[in-house]
């Protein structure tokens, strides 16, 4: 008897079924339970009610992150003197330095190659990241309502 492929697909299923439902058994019961919970209600909605909650999920987590950002602004108070310190303190700074510091870990990729990813950084190397992203956010869209005066 000649199979197609989808009677060969089926039948090779049928037999890894049972090792298959085992293997993923003894993953799952490692899981968290909310995480498991959240899992089951994806696989049960709409793929188009997912993608929006997900769209929805992500511009609210960055209208939080920026409402985080203006209030390290606020926080920063940045002026001029204040820049003008922030530029003396890292104008000379190079990658090696960095790495000697310990802000770049993990053997970070070369100048040039694959990007800087969280993995190659520090605690103290994403937080000084932060603070140059802050700095520069400030320079670009700061004002007084964020405290923030060059005048």
């Amino acid at each position: 008897m000649s199979l197609n492929i989808q009677g060969i697909v089926s039948s090779v299923k049928e037999e890894l079924a049972p090792q298959f439902e085992e293997k993923l058994r003894s993953y799952l019961v490692q899981q968290d339970r909310e995480w498991l919970i959240e899992q089951i209600i994806r696989l049960t909605l709409d793929s188009l009610y997912i993608k929006k909650k997900d769209i929805k999920a992500i511009q609210e987590q960055k209208a939080q992150d920026r409402l985080s950002r203006i209030e390290r602004l606020k926080d920063m108070a940045l002026d001029r003197e204040k820049l003008d310190k922030f530029l003396k303190k890292h104008e000379k700074i190079d990658r090696n330095q960095l790495i000697e510091a310990g802000y770049l870990i993990n053997n970070p990729p070369e100048k040039g190659t694959d990007l800087i990813t969280e993995k190659y950084r520090s605690n103290q190397g994403n937080e000084l990241l932060l603070l140059a992203k802050d700095v520069l956010f400030a320079l670009l869209f700061g004002d007084e309502s964020n405290h923030v005066k060059f005048s």
